[in-house]
């Protein structure tokens, strides 16, 4: 990486921290969303099982993540932080039963 910004034409700027934060942001996530629809559009012809895990980030959080999976591969949605929330086998699966109902039962192997 370093050799590449040395390798940079020595006129080009840098995005502003507002650029970087808004505009370039939003491209970026649209395009991720481009390149897994072919996956999500598998979601409802092959179904998916999902994935879940906890662990404990570099600020102490407790998360627990979700990842949908089947046949054409796996994909991230979202984790959340159980900081304070005591980890019991009702909290865990109403959560998950939350992430169920975003893609739909149905779709749910």
């Amino acid at each position: 990486m370093a050799r590449a910004i040395n390798h940079t034409s020595k006129d080009y700027k840098l995005p502003s921290f507002d650029k970087a934060r808004t505009m370039l942001s939003d491209e970026f996530k649209r395009d991720v969303e481009k390149d897994l629809a072919p996956l999500q559009d598998t979601w409802y012809s092959q179904g998916i099982s999902y994935v879940s895990n906890g662990f404990m980030n570099i600020r102490h959080q407790h998360l627990i993540n979700v990842i949908t999976a089947n046949s054409r591969g796996c994909m991230f949605l979202y984790a959340k932080d159980f900081s304070g929330v005591e980890k019991t086998s009702v909290a865990v699966s109403e959560f998950l039963l939350k992430a169920i109902e975003q893609v739909g039962p149905t779709n749910v192997l």
